[in-house]
């Protein structure tokens, strides 16, 4: 038994040095064997055939197996960088394929790569690591980790917006200006909306009309 090199197989030993042969008539046998000592054996059983031969040419033949067998897991030489997307109206982004991205070495060869998540899964806003497994043909495997960001982007949206309020002037003229946030419905794929508004609540409005902007502020600064 012999690990595999780059090539996926082995150089063939010497089996002749251990084979014991006796003849009624030769003290000198010629002992042989197939595949040749040092010629490359693949991944796998190989049977190699011992032939012993007589003065006469008389030959016996036995048989011995040469196992190569690949110990040795794939290397990634190029894993996926990192990925950003932004979410959608549901506060979400499609995870990509990444194993494409993924570049791995074998002394044999790579014969699958798995990724977890799978590709199409759908990610919510934030950061996931995701695994890659890379395996060969004798089950090894190797492997990296990644990660994927999903970022909103997407500004909320006012579906209704506050009354406008009038308001009996004080004595100087003035008035206090109340709280219309209440009165504000505001939407946002994050489902995380802050209500502010400009002037606050509770500052003074000048007799006349006073604008009032009303803001909608999602989680990520939108």
């Amino acid at each position: 038994t012999a690990e595999a090199v780059a090539s996926c197989g082995a150089p063939v030993p010497n089996f002749t040095a251990g084979v014991i042969a006796t003849d009624n008539c030769t003290s000198s046998l010629t002992i042989t064997q197939s595949p040749l000592a040092g010629s490359t054996a693949n991944f796998g059983a190989t049977t190699v055939t011992i032939t012993v031969a007589d003065a006469a040419g008389n030959t016996t033949t036995c048989t011995a197996t040469f196992t190569v067998v690949d110990t040795t897991a794939p290397t990634v030489t190029t894993c996926p960088p990192a990925q950003t997307a932004s979410a959608n109206a549901l506060g979400a982004a499609v995870l990509p394929n990444l194993s494409s991205l993924l570049v791995a070495t074998d002394n044999c060869a790579v014969t699958q790569v798995i990724q977890f998540p799978p590709a199409g899964t759908l990610v919510p806003i934030g950061t996931i690591s995701v695994s890659l497994a890379v395996l060969d043909a004798a089950g090894n495997t190797g492997g990296c980790l990644t990660h994927f960001q999903v970022v909103d982007t997407t500004a909320p949206t006012i579906t209704v917006c506050a009354s406008s309020a009038t308001l009996e002037a004080a004595s100087n003229c003035s008035a206090l200006i109340p709280s219309l946030t209440a009165g504000v419905t505001a939407n946002d794929n994050s489902g995380n909306v802050t209500v502010t508004q400009s002037p606050a609540a509770g500052a003074v409005a000048a007799f006349g009309a006073n604008t009032v902007t009303i803001t909608a502020t999602d989680a990520a600064g939108n």
